[in-house]
């Protein structure tokens, strides 16, 4: 999967894709103020869907961290295999460019 242009970027151009790896079937996706937040959170949820994940993919999965009292979605991710994530899950472990 090649995932380019308008696809690759927010409305207002800037970077959104932030990592597509085809050899680990993977793409995530999320703004640089997104990934910022993540940095800073101590507690992550995450959640994964088969029904809405577009194809060549086979599961959506959503990243989402405790800011200020509440939980806001800070990451999307595209897996093309089943992710099983054990945690706890340090996002000081992440390095997403």
């Amino acid at each position: 999967m090649n995932i380019t242009g308008s696809w690759a970027e927010t409305w207002q151009g800037a970077r959104f894709l932030r990592r597509e790896d085809n050899d680990w079937g993977i793409a995530v996706i999320a703004t640089k103020a997104m990934l910022e937040a993540l940095a800073g959170v101590e507690t992550m949820y995450f959640d994964g869907t088969f029904r809405t994940a577009p194809k060549p993919y086979s599961q959506f999965i959503t990243v989402h961290g405790l800011v200020h009292g509440f939980v806001i979605p800070l990451a999307f991710c595209l897996s093309a295999t089943q992710l099983v994530i054990s945690l706890p899950v340090s996002s000081r472990q992440w390095h997403i460019p």
